[in-house]
C-alpha cells in the first residue's frame, strides 16, 4: 500500500531540479530568533550535494548559512558562512577550530566563507547550534556556529564571525525567511541527477537552549515531504527514490509528499535534556 501511494506523489511532484527547498513555517507572534538548533540525517549521497542545515535572511543582507557536503576528491566538510552587510562592511571570522579553512567568497553574493574537513557518516545525525550575540560596542553582532564532534564526543566550535551592523535589521537575528535545501552542484545534464539523495531535518528556533521550540510546519519546492517525524527533501530517479524511502521508512510512521505552497507538519518534539544542558554549557 505504501509504495503505492508512493509512487502517486511522486508523479505529481516536479521533474528534477537542482535544487530542492524547506520553507520553515514558525508559529507567529514569535520573539526575533538568536538562537538555532538544527538536525540534518543524510541517508542516501551522491558526491556533489550541498546539505543545507539552516539558511538564514537568505535573502537580506548579513544572511548566512550552514551545513554538510560531499566534494568526493576534496573530501566531506562542514560549511559556516554569513554574506556582507554592505559593499564596505565586511564580516570576519575572528575565532575557528584549528581544522577550519577561512576565505572570502564571491559569485552568489559577498561575505566570509568557513569550512571544516569533516567525516560525517551516512545514517548519523549533524547537529549544529548557532547563536548570535552583540559584541559588546553596539556597533557589530557576533554568529557562532557549534556542532557535535561525534569522533571527539563533544560539542565544537566551528567558528565565530563579526558582522558590522550597519543600518541592517538582519545583522543581529536569524530569520527572513529560514529555509533548509539540498543543493545539486554538478552540471544539470549530468546523469548522476537520476541518482537517489535523501536527507531528513529539524529545527528548532529560539532566544536560548531553554526556549527553543521545534518548527512543525514547511513548505518546500521540488521533492520534500514528511517522514520519520522529520521533514525530508530528495532528488533522483522516481523508482530509485521510491526503493530508498522504502527501505528506510521507519515502522509505525508516515511518510508523504507535499505539493508545492500547501505546508506539511511534523509532530512537536522536545531537545534531549541532556543536549539542553549541554548548549548551555557553551555560554
Amino acid at each position: 500500500m505504501f509504495r503505492a501511494i508512493l509512487a502517486i506523489s511522486l508523479a505529481a511532484v516536479a521533474a528534477v531540479a537542482s535544487a530542492q527547498y524547506l520553507f520553515w513555517k514558525p508559529a507567529k507572534g514569535h520573539k526575533p530568533f538568536t538562537a538555532i538548533y538544527g538536525e540534518v540525517q543524510v541517508l542516501v549521497d551522491y558526491p556533489g550535494v550541498y546539505f543545507c542545515g539552516c539558511d538564514w535572511w537568505p535573502s537580506a543582507k548579513a544572511g548566512g548559512y550552514t551545513g554538510i557536503q560531499d566534494l568526493r576528491k576534496q573530501g566531506k566538510r562542514i560549511i559556516f558562512s554569513v554574506w556582507d552587510t554592505g559593499p564596505d562592511l565586511h564580516p570576519q571570522v575572528i575565532d575557528h577550530d584549528p581544522r577550519v579553512i577561512v576565505t572570502r567568497f564571491k559569485g552568489e553574493g559577498r561575505g566570509a566563507h568557513s569550512h571544516m574537513p569533516y567525516d560525517w557518516q551516512f545514517g548519523h545525525t549533524y547537529r549544529f547550534y548557532a547563536t548570535k550575540r552583540p559584541d559588546g560596542t553596539g556597533a557589530n553582532t557576533v554568529v557562532t556556529l557549534y556542532f557535535y564532534d561525534e569522533g571527539q564526543r563533544r560539542w565544537a566550535g566551528e567558528g565565530r564571525i563579526l558582522s558590522p551592523n550597519g543600518d541592517r535589521h538582519s545583522v543581529d537575528t536569524f530569520g527572513g525567511e529560514l529555509n533548509s535545501f539540498l543543493e545539486n552542484l554538478r552540471d544539470k545534464n549530468d546523469k548522476q541527477f537520476e541518482k537517489p539523495k535523501l536527507a531528513l531535518y529539524r529545527l528548532w528556533a529560539g532566544t536560548n537552549p531553554d526556549d527553543l521550540t521545534l518548527i512543525t510546519s514547511a513548505t518546500g519546492k521540488a521533492k520534500w515531504g514528511t517522514m520519520n517525524d522529520s521533514f525530508f527533501l530528495a532528488e533522483g530517479d522516481d523508482t530509485a527514490l521510491q526503493q530508498v524511502i522504502g527501505a528506510t521508512f521507519a515502522p509505525g510512521k508516515s511518510a508523504k509528499f507535499g505539493e508545492p505552497k500547501v505546508p506539511l507538519q511534523i509532530p512537536d518534539q522536545a531537545i534531549p535534556p541532556d543536549v539542553i544542558a549541554a548548549l548551555k554549557a557553551l555560554g
